[in-house]
């Protein structure tokens, strides 16, 4: 896992609203490495989502900078980014929504390799058949449609259609999220079966930290458009630097319970709005530890040990 096989520096995207100014990614910063697994973590309406279209070249950014392999792919012509199109793919967090209700299986499975132009008729039905065996549907699923299958069902079409064209790299947006818990589990391992046996990377975008426990080989969490901290499994399962960072963790169940790790650390209140010009830091108002630097400046991403960097001024002395 030592080849970059994404670079993504300085992202950022706002929106223009009734009432100002949405800010939604505020400079972002990620490398991915080929065969690796990052996590991309947070609450809800942090910015996680439209970071990763961003990557995924379905949102375009206002501005930096996102290399595939070396190559710049912001400011490509469309005839230009054609050939790297492939090679980022993305599964969605509705597996409903996100397939055409009027195509049958076969006919969703095809289309990417129709549009890329992958072989001829015969050769593209068998691999549609080749990947629906290999994420575990029945060959009768071909000539049936989205509506007649389970959510998890129509989670396997969905990553069904994001293996179709070979991509180096999958976007995982909130993929197991809107599924069953008895069913989360059976798609967190086929993920990693897939990348066993396609070497691919994941940028595996999700709210829970428990969903990513076991799968990530680095975590970034991200809060109000910005990262704040970002570690390899191991110093970042120990010792998380953040309070953001800690109450996630605090929130996630026990297993074989319904309780929290540890209820004195859940984290109150709600995010600040995204929208209009912040001063200090962003998590002040909802941190346990805020003192007077916090108001005036934010802090910038920092190493507190190798690999593993934080923005808060706690760990800045």
């Amino acid at each position: 896992m030592n080849e970059v096989l994404l670079n993504v520096t300085g992202l950022r995207k706002s929106f223009r609203i009734n009432s100002g100014v949405l800010t939604a990614v505020a400079g972002a910063d990620l490398i991915i490495r080929r065969g690796e697994t990052v996590a991309l973590a947070g609450e809800s309406g942090c910015g996680k989502s439209t970071l990763g279209r961003m990557i995924a070249g379905l949102t375009p950014p206002d501005a930096g900078s996102v290399k595939l392999l070396g190559t710049e792919l912001i400011g490509l012509s469309h005839r230009a980014l054609r050939p790297w199109r492939p090679k980022v793919q993305m599964i969605f967090q509705d597996p409903f929504s996100s397939l055409n209700p009027r195509s049958t299986v076969a006919r969703i499975l095809e289309e990417p390799l129709i549009v890329h132009r992958r072989g001829d008729a015969r050769e593209r039905r068998a691999e549609v058949a080749r990947m629906m065996e290999r994420v575990g549907l029945r060959p009768e699923a071909a000539s049936r449609y989205p509506h007649e299958f389970s959510g998890g069902q129509r989670q396997r079409i969905g990553i069904a259609r994001a293996l179709m064209l070979r991509p180096e790299l999958i976007i995982c947006d909130e993929p197991v999220s809107a599924l069953d818990v008895s069913v989360r589990a059976q798609i967190l391992n086929l993920l990693a079966d897939l990348q066993q046996e396609m070497g691919l990377s994941y940028l595996f975008i999700s709210h829970d930290l428990s969903v990513v426990q076991h799968l990530a080989d680095r975590v970034a969490v991200m809060y109000l458009g910005k990262i704040v901290e970002l570690g390899g499994k191991d110093s970042f399962w120990a010792t998380p630097g953040h309070p953001y960072t800690q109450a996630l963790m605090a929130a996630r169940p026990l297993p074989g319970t319904g309780q929290r790790l540890r209820d004195k650390e859940i984290l109150e209140g709600e995010m600040p709005s995204p929208i209009g010009k912040r001063e200090g830091c962003d998590f002040r108002a909802r941190c346990r530890c805020a003192f007077a630097p916090c108001a005036s400046t934010g802090p910038e991403l920092r190493s507190r040990a190798p690999g593993h960097v934080v923005a808060c001024h706690l760990t800045q002395g």
